[in-house]
């Protein structure tokens, strides 16, 4: 009996000891601590062992394939270690445990989802949960945090495995997790600090007075979002005390949970803030800060002399803005305004309206029409609106006030004194130009065949464009003073016996021979003077003498003459069809063509004693009658110049070489009988003679760039008209025109002094005699 015994006794023995070690390399100490040695095992392993400790059916997912799991404890651990550490190397490697029941457990691969299984689900405090690593789901009641909230909270604060999950339940206010139990444990965790009651909620209306609701709301809202920006408008619940409706009011809910909802009112211009209590006080002081009075400093103001409003306004935007996309349009609208200045308050319209008038009577009478209407204005109303224009650039505001050509700049005052320095540039009185003009006709003949020839006898003359270089070699020869001739030669021809060898080699160097004349003299005396010389011949008539300012690079015309009737059209009708007493109509229609000298001057002054001239001259003039369709009709010639002549400040430009031909008949003989018709021939002669004249044109230019010139302008043009007489006792003052430096101007500049006071004399003496007069006529 005792040998059955001890055998039965080693085999109980060794069923417990291989119950202990199912794997080799794992050896025990003691009944309740374990090695676990499992280096580089298949998952098949890994179940067995773990199977043997935790005494449970397994069930084996048919997809249980994987690399091999290493699962070692340096010390010996009890079986309840053993165990979480082999679940928990599962669940790091994708493997799932899914408990059937206390006995059986399910083991799935990765590819397998647990929620298809059946997971066991789970409420209440974290202690009813399972103390290992298996996969539950586990209902999760909130009582103040929402579950939308709550589920981006928990997605914010753990990362899921592939079979978890996290899902709203916004009818309870819950949510549902399936995930390991440890994780759970953690997110129950979370829930006690996030699920708490917030802070006291505050309701509150501020009305604005200076800022606008809209504007309020939005940077009240970039504020308080984490974005920087608002969130998307969404509707939101009434708040209490009648909070504005959606017809005129837009909420922004901040982000991040801070529950600050911003409602902008516009009918009231209000802002509707919901806020936390702890919040509410920064608010309002951010609030009011935004409601705050604007600091309004003295505005700059300046009255502009000399240049427009509205012009300058673009240029000061563009001065002041640093933005390049800003400079392009305001330079866009610089170059709109100089397309509009372009346009001339000059009325160009000449048109009239003919209206015809009609005239009947017997064979050979007829009627005209002649054309009426009234001529229409010269100036044009100009089409400039007074209203204010402003511009914002930056934080400084621009006015122009084109009622009373005034800029003001509100603004910092780096903006205003920026916008004074560029004023003062800009704001300067532009020069302008005195043009005295004496246009006049030199009558030809006497050996004198052009003006040219007449004005060289005078003093002081050079000739600076074309001429006949025979009729000026003649006048060489004849001429004992000197003549400076240019350009093409340096030559002065000093003496009459110079005269004879260089006079052909001047004329064909300096003035080449050509059919027409044209001549651009330059004087340095005034106009006057000029005038005086000539007429001493009896050959110069002055036919005007008209004075114009204009401003610097401006155009300046003058313009006279007449209008010369002219038949357009003629119509013959019949009255009668009875041939004794057929009798027929003319009619005509009369227009008038302007026949006119017309005078065009653009002066440009090129430095401070120096004026470039553009001129364009043009002379209408009848020359005859022609006889068409009965009617006598004029021929009108036209004769033009243009030129571009650069002169000193206050000398003359002579213009000529527009001659004309006249031809007159004078009939002479016996009185009466000249007159007989068929035998007047025999009793008289008729002589015919033609008049040729030539019209000069003096241009004398005067730089206006001082209040003092512009009133030494003003007497010279007294002095040469009755003012001089009738008004003033006093002697005008007036500067002279600056000559050069030679004994002939000394010599002109002393006949001159000598002639102003001989005049000077017979003033006062006349003046004398007349108050002598008067005292007289009174005395009787």
């Amino acid at each position: 009996m005792r040998p059955l015994l001890a055998a039965l006794v080693f085999i109980l023995l060794a069923s417990w000891a291989m119950a202990q070690m199912p794997a080799p390399g794992t050896t025990t100490s003691s009944p309740r601590d374990t090695k676990l040695q499992l280096p580089n095992n298949p998952i098949s392993d890994v179940l067995e062992f773990y199977e043997a400790l935790t005494k449970k059916r397994l069930i084996r997912d048919a997809t249980l394939t994987g690399p091999n799991l290493s699962i070692e404890a340096p010390d010996f651990v009890t079986r309840e270690e053993a165990i979480s550490m082999i679940e928990a190397a599962l669940l790091l490697n994708g493997y799932s445990i899914v408990p059937v029941d206390d006995n059986t457990v399910k083991i799935l691969g990765s590819t397998k989802q647990p929620r298809s299984e059946a997971v066991p689900l789970f409420s209440g405090p974290a202690s009813s949960l399972p103390n290992n690593d298996q996969v539950i789901s586990y209902f999760m009641p909130l009582s103040h945090i929402s579950s939308d909230e709550a589920v981006n909270v928990f997605n914010s604060y753990v990362v899921l495995r592939s079979y978890g999950s996290i899902i709203p339940v916004p009818n309870v206010n819950a949510v549902v997790i399936t995930e390991n139990v440890p994780l759970v444990k953690r997110l129950i965790d979370l829930r006690k600090v996030i699920d708490v009651q917030g802070a006291t909620t505050l309701t509150e209306f501020f009305p604005l007075q200076r800022a606008d609701a809209t504007k309020v709301q939005d940077m009240l809202g970039a504020i308080f979002e984490n974005s920087g920006s608002p969130s998307a408008p969404r509707p939101a619940a009434p708040p209490a005390g009648g909070a504005p409706t959606t017809s005129n009011a837009t909420a922004i809910k901040a982000a991040g949970g801070n529950g600050v909802q911003i409602f902008a009112d516009v009918r009231t211009n209000r802002v509707l803030v919901i806020a936390p209590e702890k919040q509410m006080p920064y608010i309002r002081k951010l609030i009011a800060d935004l409601d705050g009075a604007a600091s309004f400093e003295e505005p700059y103001e300046r009255f502009l002399k000399f240049v427009r409003a509205a012009d300058v306004l673009p240029v000061l935007a563009n001065m002041l803005t640093d933005d390049p996309e800003k400079q392009k349009e305001f330079e866009s609208e610089q170059q709109n305004n100089r397309m509009s200045d372009q346009s001339s308050p000059y009325n160009n319209n000449n048109n009239t309206n003919n209206n015809g008038q009609n005239g009947s009577g017997g064979f050979g009478q007829g009627g005209g029409g002649v054309s009426g209407g009234t001529k229409p204005d010269k100036l044009v109303d100009p089409n400039e609106s007074t209203a204010p224009l402003s511009k914002i650039v930056g934080n400084a505001r621009i006015i122009a006030d084109r009622s009373v050509n005034k800029i003001i700049v509100i603004g910092p005052p780096e903006s205003r004194n920026r916008a004074a320095r560029v004023l003062d540039l800009l704001d300067q009185q532009p020069k302008q130009i005195y043009l005295a003009v004496v246009i006049g006709q030199l009558t030809l003949g006497d050996g004198i065949e052009a003006g040219v020839d007449y004005l060289i006898h005078t003093d002081n003359l050079k000739i600076l464009g074309q001429g006949t270089a025979a009729n000026l070699g003649n006048l060489i020869q004849g001429r004992s003073a000197s003549i400076d001739v240019v350009p093409g030669t340096s030559n002065v021809v000093s003496a009459a016996a110079d005269a004879a060898a260089t006079a052909s080699q001047v004329a064909s160097t300096a003035l080449p021979l050509l059919s027409g004349l044209t001549v651009f003299g330059s004087f340095g005396d005034s106009v006057d003077v000029l005038v005086r010389a000539l007429g001493t011949s009896n050959k110069f008539e002055v036919i005007s003498r008209p004075v114009v300012y204009t401003v610097n690079n401006k155009k300046a015309v003058i313009s006279s003459g007449q209008q010369v009737p002219v038949p357009t059209s003629t119509l013959t009708s019949a009255i009668s069809s009875n041939v004794a007493t057929d009798s027929t109509a003319l009619q005509s229609n009369i227009d008038y063509k302007d026949v006119v000298l017309k005078l065009e001057v653009i002066p440009l002054i090129n430095s401070e004693n120096e004026v470039t001239l553009t001129i364009a001259q043009q002379n209408d003039n009848v020359q005859e009658q022609v006889q068409i369709s009965n009617n006598s009709v004029p021929v009108i010639g036209t004769q033009e110049l243009r030129t571009t002549v650069t002169v000193p400040n206050r000398n003359t430009v002579v213009l000529g070489g527009l001659i004309t031909d006249q031809e007159t008949r004078i009939q002479t003989g016996i009185p009466f009988l000249k007159d007989v018709p068929g035998l007047g021939y025999l009793f008289s002669t008729t002589k015919k003679d033609v008049t040729r004249r030539e019209l000069i044109v003096m241009i004398q230019p005067f730089i206006i760039d001082s209040d003092a010139k512009l009133k030494e302008a003003n007497m010279i043009e007294r002095g040469n008209t009755s003012f001089q007489s009738s008004m003033y006792e006093d002697k005008i003052p007036v500067r002279k025109a600056i000559l050069p430096d030679t004994p002939r101007a000394e010599q002109q500049r002393k006949a001159e002094e000598a002639r102003q006071k001989q005049e000077e004399a017979e003033r006062k003496a006349a003046q004398r005699q007349l108050k002598l007069q008067q005292k007289q006529q009174q005395a009787n």
